[in-house]
């Protein structure tokens, strides 16, 4: 997406609170699956993709929209095998996979889960929280995901604030370092939210990812947030994200979705 002040205007994703699980696939998994969205054409860049939505997340982001998949146990879960199966009776040029969350890199079986579908030729992008860079690194090394999507909550110096847990900083850095030094397909995204974030913020978070390919700024939604006190708040207007994308094209190319 380029450098350009023209807005790219893309539909938002839909929630996992929206797709429950079909009670043919809740099994037992050595992954835990809180969430499956079968079909979607905005998750994966340029591909149709089944997604699946990790359940445990280490951070409590007060903004969070997925509040459902913090915990790590749910009630309903999702057989890999299952999205296999679905997956193989797909055509090729629709067998793509996004694995999302909660934060997949907090399942110690995550590795395990993207060689099985290394081995059956599925493309898989990966969503993470970039709060465990080892785990980062080892996909990265291992070929196991085709393209990463890392979420850059704000800047670093603040970045309790919007974790909602402390020490937090110093592993997002280590996760943006690993992208900027590999040549996987990736990119940066950021949730605006007003009462957290001032436009000058995101020259900051440029500044941070200077060097990247691409930094894409998504407008906050109140209605699940986490805090009751963001549930209450204003969302993004569009001139306000306009302002926030023009501070963070000082240092890399930012593109706006809704």
């Amino acid at each position: 997406m380029p450098h350009s002040k023209t807005t790219s205007r893309l539909r938002k994703r839909q929630s996992p609170l929206s797709a429950s699980c079909p009670s043919h696939l809740q099994k037992e998994s050595c992954i835990k699956i809180g969430g499956i969205l079968c079909n979607s054409l905005i998750d994966f860049p340029g591909r149709p993709a089944l997604v699946i939505f990790m359940q445990g997340c280490d951070w409590r982001c007060p903004y969070c929209h997925n509040a459902r998949l913090i915990p790590e146990d749910a009630e309903d879960t999702v057989d890999e095998d299952n999205v296999f199966e679905i997956l193989r009776e797909r055509p090729q040029a629709m067998r793509n996979l996004v694995v999302t969350g909660g934060e997949p890199t907090k399942q110690d079986g995550l590795l395990r889960f993207l060689e099985k579908a290394k081995m059956r030729d599925i493309p898989v992008k990966l969503d993470t929280n970039g709060s465990n860079p080892n785990a980062l690194r080892q996909v990265i090394e291992k070929d196991l995901v085709a393209y990463v999507a890392l979420d850059v909550k704000g800047p670093v110096e603040r970045y309790a604030r919007y974790c909602g847990t402390g020490h937090c900083g110093d592993a997002i850095t280590e996760s943006i370092c690993i992208l900027l030094e590999n040549r996987i397909d990736y990119e940066f995204r950021t949730t605006v939210v007003p009462a957290l974030h001032s436009p000058k913020d995101f020259e900051s978070i440029g500044r941070m990812l200077k060097g990247g390919r691409h930094l894409f700024l998504q407008p906050f939604r109140s209605r699940h947030a986490l805090r009751a006190r963001l549930r209450l708040s204003r969302e993004p207007s569009p001139e306000f994200i306009d302002v926030c994308a023009d501070y963070a094209r000082r240092w890399i190319p930012t593109t706006i979705r809704w």
